[in-house]
């Protein structure tokens, strides 16, 4: 017994140049389930840009033009006040800016011939002044006149409410 022993430990074990053996491999079988391609996370969301839409002018709201929530594009008719008021007050203004243009013509009409009278001597210097007065109040009421105008103008214009985004 002995004898073999011996023999066993002396035996070549394959160390002597031959390839190892391959590794050893685990197999699994293949599973069909669903991955969840999803997170949840605690966020806040916020609008790029927020603006408050108010109208410039008062009057009756006649129509809105877009749904509450929907996304609005830069001048995007929101809203129309009703325009008739305004559309009247400019044509009141219109019709002043006429009537101060008529005065100031009728002024300086008259402020030549006081000065025509004048030289002959037949007006005096007082009447003279009046008349250029009436030239520079007839001026004055042109001036006042077109800002009415040109406010009108712009209050009828805010009769439409847009979109500033």
């Amino acid at each position: 017994m002995a004898g073999l022993m011996l023999l066993a430990c002396c035996e070549d074990q394959g160390t002597s140049g031959g390839a190892p053996p391959p590794p050893r491999v685990v197999v699994a079988a293949p599973v069909s389930e669903v991955v969840q391609t999803f997170e949840t996370l605690n966020a806040r969301a916020a609008a790029a840009e927020r603006v408050e839409v108010r109208a410039r002018v008062a009057g009756l709201l006649t129509e809105q033009r877009f749904d509450p929530g929907d996304a609005a594009t830069e001048g995007q008719v929101l809203f129309i006040i009703e325009p008739a008021p305004y559309q009247a007050a400019l044509e009141s203004a219109k019709a002043q800016l006429q009537e101060a243009t008529v005065n100031h013509g009728l002024a300086e009409v008259f402020l030549g011939r006081v000065e025509e009278v004048h030289q002959q001597g037949a007006a005096s210097d007082w009447e003279v002044e009046e008349a250029r007065a009436r030239v520079a109040v007839a001026e004055a009421e042109i001036q006042v006149a077109t800002a009415r105008v040109a406010k009108a103008e712009l209050d009828l214009s805010y009769t439409t409410v847009t979109s500033p985004i």
